[in-house]
């Protein structure tokens, strides 16, 4: 029951946090910054709040993984899946190229995940 406890934690971290950040990215691509007041209320949207939501959730459960794991564990866990979910996103979502060197990366990630949690 742990387990599958830590697994959804850990997929509802990468998810929220991964899905926010390219929220957040698509909101404000191609838009310009100024420090004024008036130009940061231009920037909100609908997609930047649903994003910085997301980003939210995902820093809620981040802390509670903190809360119950090692972070010699939480933590290369947590950003690999992170990586994996925003690598993937990006693809599908941005339209941005997912190149082999990402891919490779993806599966490093995947096996140092293997090998970090399995006993």
């Amino acid at each position: 029951m742990k387990l599958i406890y830590n697994i959804l934690l850990f997929a509802a971290y990468a998810l929220s946090s991964g899905f926010g950040l390219i929220l957040l990215k698509r909101a404000v691509t191609d838009k310009k910054f100024a420090l004024s007041f008036k130009e940061i209320i231009r920037l909100i949207n609908t997609e930047l709040i649903i994003g910085f939501v997301l980003y939210a959730v995902g820093f809620i459960c981040w802390m509670v993984i903190l809360s119950k794991l090692k972070l010699n564990v939480a933590f290369p866990v947590a950003m690999s899946l992170f990586f994996i979910v925003s690598a993937m996103g990006s693809y599908f979502i941005l339209k941005e190229p997912l190149t082999f060197k990402t891919l490779a990366g993806m599966l490093v990630c995947l096996v140092g995940i293997i090998l970090i949690t399995v006993k």
